[in-house]
């Protein structure tokens, strides 16, 4: 037989091809490094939620009348603290001693001692007798309101929120009680004091410059007004001194 009628087994079955084992490279270990700053965002730990306020519209509602109560009584403790320094100060609740003036001055110096001790007089007098009323009143909306709008407070400070307010509208009921013997015996000493004691020394400064006859009319009507002013003068503070316990409670338990 030929050989291309009987072809060479290797023609026809190829031997397959030699493949030379090849070890596997070692993988180099990662180490996952955390993400730069600049680079991609690290997931940071979720932070406390905040408390919550009340959103309601009952808590709200709450605040607000907090808000505005405080802010009213303020005003109100404030301008009524102005108003009475100005009413003291526009009725002479403080009186300076008499000066001599020249003797053109000396009518109208007289004349003022004279409203003194009269018109406003009767200012003083007045005032006197509201300001027990007013102080009662704010502390009865120290006890009620004030304490109704901050709770919390009231349970901290119960001597201070409940206790002196308490007392402090009792001793303005005393005070108010107690003014109506004071006022008269009051009125009567300014009248005594700055009426007639005050004109008297006003007058007297331009008749002692008469000679002789001057201070003989001046040194003994001097010393009648001023006799006239010690009485009053001593019944006002034997009075006062009476009801000083009552006004010493009073200021004890004024508020801070």
């Amino acid at each position: 037989m030929s050989a291309e009628a009987h072809p060479h087994p290797s023609a026809e079955h190829p031997e397959p091809a030699r493949t030379e084992a090849v070890a596997p490279r070692p993988v180099p270990e990662t180490h996952h490094k955390p993400p730069k700053s600049g680079g991609e965002k690290a997931h940071a730990p979720a932070k406390a939620p905040a408390p919550a306020r009340d959103k309601s519209p009952i808590g709200a509602a709450f605040s607000k009348a907090q808000m505005e109560a405080d802010n009213a009584g303020n005003s109100v403790i404030s301008g009524t603290t102005k108003f009475g320094e100005l009413v003291r100060k526009a009725l002479r609740a403080d009186v300076e001693p008499v000066k001599q003036t020249g003797l053109v001055q000396t009518p109208f110096y007289a004349a003022g001692h004279a409203i003194d001790a009269t018109a406003l007089n009767a200012g003083r007098r007045a005032v006197e007798a509201i300001e027990p009323a007013i102080s009662g009143i704010r502390a009865f909306c120290r006890l009620t309101i004030g304490n109704i709008l901050h709770p919390l407070r009231t349970l901290a400070h119960p001597i201070e929120r409940i206790v002196k307010p308490s007392i402090r509208m009792v001793t303005s009921a005393t005070r108010s009680a107690i003014n109506q013997v004071k006022i008269p015996v009051r009125a009567i000493d300014d009248l005594a004091d700055r009426g007639i004691n005050r004109i008297t020394q006003q007058v007297n400064h331009q008749i002692s410059r008469i000679p002789v006859l001057g201070k003989l009319f001046s040194t003994p009507t001097n010393w009648i007004a001023q006799q006239i002013s010690h009485i009053t003068a001593g019944v006002r503070r034997a009075v006062d001194f009476v009801t000083s316990p009552v006004d010493a409670v009073h200021e004890a338990v004024a508020p801070a």
